[in-house]
């Protein structure tokens, strides 16, 4: 094998990427795209990544939002027992009361960290298209707020995969390209 004068690099001959020869310049020349568009790919990956967590971070914010809304009936000033926030506070043992002989506000109910933890992984479960259902929408609000989220996740899901599949498709095509040009120049 003879390498060329002036690469920098072992270039065996007819790979040297000046495209003069039969082909080997081209494919050499091809992998290099490849491998420079990989890196590119995992920063768009890491990226996508990047702002499904800031996405599903500002839904959770909204969909706490909305059951600290509903949970209390401000009008009768009565607690809403359909409102998910109802449902977590029975379900991890911390209810709502009200203070009848203090303030005249209802008090108690989960802590700030199990209903922003709650809230997330019903916004990842939903926005995943997982939906494992222990938590639900049960008020109109809930739900029309999930049947967004829903469509808004269904979108992100499909771009995601999309970027995996193209970069699978091109990791692929670098193994081909680069033992196609190795059994040329060993063989």
């Amino acid at each position: 094998m003879k390498q060329e004068e002036g690469r920098g690099g072992n270039w065996p001959e007819g790979g040297g990427g000046g495209g003069r020869e039969r082909g080997g310049g081209r494919r050499w020349g091809a992998v290099l795209r490849l491998d420079h568009y990989l890196e590119y790919g995992a920063a768009v990956l890491v990226l996508l990544v990047c702002v499904f967590g800031l996405v599903a971070h500002w839904l959770a914010c909204i969909w706490y939002s909305i059951g600290d809304y509903e949970v209390i009936d401000e009008v009768t000033n009565t607690i809403k027992m359909d409102s998910w926030l109802y449902q977590l506070a029975l379900s991890i043992g911390s209810p709502y009361r009200f203070n009848a002989s203090g303030s005249g506000q209802w008090e108690g109910g989960p802590g700030k960290d199990s209903l922003y933890i709650t809230s997330l992984y019903f916004t990842m479960t939903s926005l995943t298209t997982i939906g494992f259902g222990n938590i639900a929408p049960s008020t109109d609000g809930e739900k029309i707020f999930s049947v967004a989220m829903m469509m808004v996740g269904s979108g992100v899901v499909r771009v995601v995969e999309v970027v995996v599949v193209v970069e699978i498709v091109v990791v692929e095509m670098v193994v081909v390209v680069r033992g196609i040009d190795t059994e040329k120049v060993t063989g």
